[in-house]
């Protein structure tokens, strides 16, 4: 809850951030780490409702509350957190999912934990695959001028 205030007021004073702003000098992992970060932090709202859609559509409230990436090779994996509560009970549940992609294309996104009772489907799973797969990955590598990619 305190990462998403400071991701509102990143993207408040940075103004209306775009994917693919790293210098092109830089290695391909580079860049597309500052772009993914870049487009996770100025879509963090929808991409928060999305996963929790996604995995638990019974939530309220959805809020991406942790967001860091890590490197294998020329590979990414970015970690994400979304929080949410449950309309009933009031309850706060949590899910980490893990994407993990490079300049070939993507490769996963998986539901790691969650700690809703609900257990996470085949379907379930399918989905959140298909939405990093046809949705957020190419919005992020669309950031990137593809002359660059190389």
């Amino acid at each position: 809850m305190r990462l998403f205030a400071a991701v509102a007021l990143s993207v408040s004073l940075a103004g209306p951030v775009t994917a693919g702003e790293a210098p092109a000098t830089e290695p391909w992992p580079d860049r597309a780490e500052v772009a993914a970060r870049e487009f996770v932090l100025a879509n963090a709202p929808q991409i928060a409702n999305s996963i929790q859609r996604i995995a638990h559509p019974e939530g309220l409230r959805p809020e991406l509350t942790n967001l860091d990436f890590s490197r294998t090779g020329d590979r990414l994996l970015a970690r994400i957190a979304v929080a949410w509560s449950d309309g009933s009970t009031r309850r706060g549940y949590a899910a980490w999912v893990y994407w993990e992609f490079g300049e070939q294309g993507h490769m996963r996104a998986q539901i790691v934990s969650h700690t809703a009772p609900a257990k996470i489907t085949a379907r379930t799973a399918a989905l959140l695959e298909e939405h990093f797969r046809e949705k957020i990955y190419p919005a992020v590598m669309r950031g990137f001028d593809p002359s660059k990619l190389h």
